[in-house]
């Protein structure tokens, strides 16, 4: 009698559980690749994934070959094929990819860290230009006051940045050596 009771109460239970799992599960349209295409991390990560797992293939069946003593050639080959092959495509497939794509990520990169810097720098020169800021012009809470002061301490920073003199192009990038020449009002 108890297992006539228990069996539907752990079906129930199980479905409760696949259920909630199931909600849990990420949209099928978040799993599907775009439509415009694969991007270069997807693969590369599909690539990595699919070589990791064929490692994992090998090293487990090397640890049962060893703890049974057998040794199957067959399957072991086959495995070390799919290992060099993964291999071969994240080396000269993805790679020399990233390679090209290098210059025009760092370009952005520089480019939105380049309009940062103006931008701040522009506020810093606009709030040195109208004077300091009027004293009772903003009434902020003490936690916001915390944030402009780490602002002011970085457009301050830019400010003084900006004021270095930059090395005039017509002189010499090093300093003369010591050794070889004479000094103003000395003999040779």
């Amino acid at each position: 009698m108890a297992a006539e009771t228990a069996l539907p109460d752990v079906l129930s239970s199980l479905r409760s559980a696949t259920d909630a799992a199931i909600s849990g599960l990420p949209e099928a349209s978040s799993l599907l690749p775009p439509d415009h295409g694969i991007t270069l991390l997807d693969a590369k990560n599909d690539v990595f994934l699919a070589y990791l797992q064929a490692l994992a293939l090998r090293n487990l069946h090397v640890i049962r070959g060893i703890k049974d003593g057998s040794d199957a050639p067959g399957l072991d080959e086959a495995l070390t094929k799919k290992l060099v092959e993964h291999r071969v495509y994240l080396e000269r497939g993805v790679r020399p990819l990233e390679q090209k794509i290098k210059y025009q990520v760092d370009k952005v990169v520089k480019a939105a860290d380049d309009e940062e810097r103006a931008t701040a720098h522009k506020a810093a020169s606009n709030r040195v230009a109208n004077g300091r800021v009027e004293e009772g012009a903003g009434q902020e809470d003490e936690e916001g006051s915390d944030e402009d002061d780490v602002d002011s301490d970085e457009e301050a920073a830019a400010m003084a940045h900006a004021r270095t003199p930059l090395p005039s192009p017509a002189l010499p990038q090093t300093p003369p050596t010591l050794t070889g020449a004479p000094r103003a009002g000395q003999t040779a």
